[in-house]
This record gives structure tokens, sequence and C-alpha cells, in this order.
């Protein structure tokens, strides 16, 4: 687990649909936090609407340990809906994991595990080292 607090910006990754834009990751030892914007889409009616299941995961490379969802903010949890009021509307949210493992490289962050084109997959998500931004330890 990282022993402060690491900032990774506009992280690479890989996702089939057209889901939230992956914003920033922090990484500390008492979590993982992952940034999210989302613009309402003018195909839907106002936008449309948006939620999180609670049983959302992030998952290491090469490991079968899931890390559940701790903490949704800004963003309700499945059943619920926030419903966008116009076409126009974005929604920044953040998601909560427990900590990752020291040294991990890329990981996948797992809504369904049977994607559908609603649901907010992303594969190959890329921590390189070499872009941390360190933060003040007073998150």
């Amino acid at each position: 687990m990282p022993t402060s607090n690491l900032l990774y910006n506009l992280p690479r990754y890989k996702t089939d649909y057209n889901p939230p834009r992956l914003l920033r990751i922090i990484l500390n030892e008492n979590f993982t936090r992952i940034d999210f914007g989302y613009q309402a889409d003018s195909k839907y009616i106002r936008g449309g609407w948006v939620t999180i299941s609670p049983k959302t995961f992030i998952r290491s490379k090469g490991s079968d340990e899931k890390l559940v969802l701790t903490q949704a903010v800004n963003i309700p949890y499945t059943p619920d809906k926030h419903h966008f009021k116009s076409i126009v509307d974005n929604l920044s949210f953040s998601l909560f994991f427990p900590p990752l493992p020291d040294g991990v490289s890329s990981f996948d962050l797992i809504e369904e595990v049977k994607e559908t084109p609603t649901s907010f997959n992303y594969h190959d998500i890329r921590i390189n080292a070499s872009n941390a931004i360190p933060l003040s330890n007073r998150l």
C-alpha cells in the first residue's frame, strides 16, 4: 500500500462503450479513489440518468481478488438514479475502494461482469509511477 497520497491524472484505460471519463486516481494506505466526469448524452431525453452498482469492484491485473466499492460520492447506488435535467448537464463523482497492493501497475474497474452498453467497465487502467504527483497527507 502506498505510504503517501499519490495522484495520477488522466490515466490510460480501455473501454468498449462510452461511460464516464476516468479523470484521476488517488492512492493511499487507506483507500483507492477514482474520480470521474460524465457529460449527459444527447441521445436521451434531458440527458438520461446515471447510477452505480454497489457491487462494483477493482481488481489488479493477474489477481482474482476483488476490492469492492466502499463509498460512492455524488452518484447514487442502483436502483436509485441521478436524472439529468438537460443534455448540457454534467456530473463529477468519486468511487472509493480498499487500497490497491503496492507495485500494481494496472487494474480493471468492473461494474458488471457481463458487460452491457450501460456498464461502467474499464480495463487495463494504467498507473505509471513516473506520473505520480505526491499530495498532502491531509486528504
